[in-house]
């Protein structure tokens, strides 16, 4: 069963990053500016995971975020997802822990699709669709998704 969740899960957040990074710009499109604040060129702490947001990314505080949370939250996990947008540029990062599932971490990582790889020195999985490029991996029992529309941004967001 623990597998099962798992792959539900995998699916979950890659349908969720695709559709939260693509449509990062729907609220500059209908002038609805509001929900940003400045977070830009700085360490931030997601679900206790360290990331490096490159200057001029600003958060976006709309409701994608908290959607994305209650629906790991459905399936019983603790998680934290943050969304940064730069012109037409966005990066998505959600951040699970996944040790009530009774999983290790190579289960977690095999359940998701794409190409082996190391960012930063950390293994994980890179995928791409639709412009936009996730790489998955695991760290201290939390799965870690980081979708960017620009494939260089990995390097920079994605800390050792």
């Amino acid at each position: 069963m623990n597998k099962k969740i798992i792959a539900i899960l995998a699916l979950l957040i890659v349908a969720v990053s695709i559709t939260a990074v693509s449509a990062f710009d729907l609220g500059d499109i209908l002038g609805n500016d509001g929900n940003k604040t400045a977070n830009a060129g700085k360490t931030v702490d997601i679900g206790g995971i360290k990331f490096n947001i490159p200057a001029g990314f600003e958060e976006d505080n709309s409701n994608t975020s908290k959607e994305i949370e209650a629906s790991f939250k459905k399936l019983g996990l603790n998680s934290s997802a943050k969304l940064f947008i730069k012109d037409q540029n966005g990066i998505g990062i959600y951040v699970a822990n996944y040790t009530g599932l009774g999983l290790n971490s190579d289960e977690v990582l095999n359940s998701f699709s794409g190409n082996s790889t190391t960012i930063n020195k950390i293994p994980g999985k890179l995928d791409s669709e639709n412009g936009v490029y996730v790489f998955t991996y695991v760290k201290d029992g939390c799965l870690i998704l980081v979708s960017v529309t620009d494939k260089n941004l990995l390097n920079n967001v994605v800390i050792a």
